[in-house]
């Protein structure tokens, strides 16, 4: 995960970008490349908060509602997604912070988006928390520090403990 891997990592997202604009015919140029650096940047960070505010809310943000909120930007534009964010972190944050009897649980793994799976949580109390799931906080927990093609190399190789990226497994425990 040193110097070596970003730079070869680097050099294949180049090579990634370059067929992209011979499909599109759209050659990225620095400009955009910081300004989409920052919408998505500007994601994680609402991410990162609704994630934090689903926790205190839990008779409000049931396992499915989370789900939803997080892989909707999957499907939209970021700058759309960033926007609904905002107003959903908006209205969390002007709620009180909510008491809860149930269960209070951190799931892990790849995917956790499984309808029956989310389904039996909520009807059994249990409220998700936090998670280290690959399709969820994983996307989003670290930002690209700087707007080029080496700093997205470079937060791609800062995602520790991830089993589909590359060693650092045995930090996933203490994570």
């Amino acid at each position: 995960s040193g110097d070596p891997a970003r730079k070869f990592f680097a050099a294949r997202l180049s090579e990634f970008a370059d067929e992209i604009a011979a499909i599109t015919g759209a050659k990225y140029t620095e400009a955009s490349l910081s300004e989409a650096v920052g919408v998505y940047n500007e994601n994680r960070t609402l991410l990162r908060r609704f994630t934090e505010l689903a926790a205190t809310h839990p008779a409000t943000v049931t396992p499915r509602m989370r789900l939803c909120v997080i892989k909707s930007g999957y499907f939209c534009d970021r700058a759309e997604h960033n926007e609904l964010l905002k107003t959903i972190n908006s209205r969390l944050a002007d709620l009180p912070t909510e008491k809860w009897k149930g269960k209070r649980v951190v799931t892990t793994g790849i995917i956790a988006d499984s309808t029956e799976f989310l389904s039996a949580l909520e009807e059994n109390g249990i409220r998700i928390v936090a998670d280290d799931v690959a399709h969820e906080s994983r996307q989003f927990r670290t930002d690209v520090l700087s707007a080029d093609i080496d700093g997205i190399a470079k937060r791609y190789l800062s995602m520790h403990s991830c089993s589909l990226l590359y060693g650092g497994v045995t930090q996933r425990a203490k994570l």
